[in-house]
């Protein structure tokens, strides 16, 4: 009986995935304007739209097909899109500083 009550009452789970980022770049939603310049920039077509009369905002469709070119960074005029750092990029003085000091 007991394990019935507690079927009723529990809430089912309706949290998606966020899709916010890919190898290469981060979405923040929270600055995202809907403009779609990003939309229409990327040509790889990972970028899709939330557009909702009462929510909006790009959001990362096909994560996988992101090569890295970066034309949605550079064609979002709010900053909601920007490079993450890889593995392949140089350290910059700030790591290589904090590096030596840990050591």
């Amino acid at each position: 009986m007991a394990e019935d009550q507690k079927r009723k009452t529990m809430k089912p789970n309706l949290t998606f995935a966020r899709h916010i980022e890919t190898l290469y770049v981060r979405l923040d939603t929270r600055q995202c304007k809907a403009c779609w310049a990003c939309v229409k920039a990327c040509p790889q077509q990972v970028l899709g739209k939330v557009d909702l009369p009462f929510h909006k905002h790009a959001h990362v469709d096909r994560a996988e097909k992101c090569k890295g070119c970066q034309r949605c960074v550079k064609a979002c005029p709010n900053g909601a899109i920007t490079k993450k750092a890889t593995i392949h990029e140089p350290a910059t003085q700030r790591d290589r500083y904090d590096r030596h000091a840990a050591g």
